[in-house]
């Protein structure tokens, strides 16, 4: 039976795409790939992806913009809700844009690009 494109298996559900529609667009992005890490393509390939998205929010980021004050978040439970399933990695990429888009603070996401670029190196040196 091909894969339904709607709700493939590298997802497993729809907290990934509920978690990701209360971020901003490149925050959404980074999550993704990392939640379905090695599910899709090449653990390497969407490590690639989930770094450009969020080179690109770091730049917008040092360029001054900001997530948007009138975004109202959910709880950290109703995230935690979403994401406790997910192995310790994503846990840490979910927390760290909900934190940014949260707050607005740029640490947040300098510290997800060194864990992401750290993994992205091991699992290169082990292929």
């Amino acid at each position: 039976m091909a894969d339904d494109p709607i709700n493939p298996k590298h997802y497993a559900g729809t907290e990934c795409a509920e978690i990701g529609e209360r971020l901003t667009g490149n925050s959404y992005q980074v999550l993704k790939y990392n939640w379905r890490l090695g599910k899709k393509d090449a653990a390497t390939v969407e490590l690639g992806k989930s770094i450009w998205y969020l080179d690109r929010e770091i730049e917008l980021a040092w360029a001054g913009w900001r997530p948007p004050t009138a975004l109202v978040l959910p709880t950290d439970e109703w995230f935690y809700e979403r994401y406790r399933h997910q192995d310790n990695h994503v846990q840490a990429v979910a927390i760290n844009l909900i934190n940014w888009n949260r707050h607005g603070d740029r640490d947040c996401l300098h510290v997800l690009r060194t864990e992401l670029t750290a993994l992205l190196t091991t699992l290169q040196e082990n292929n």
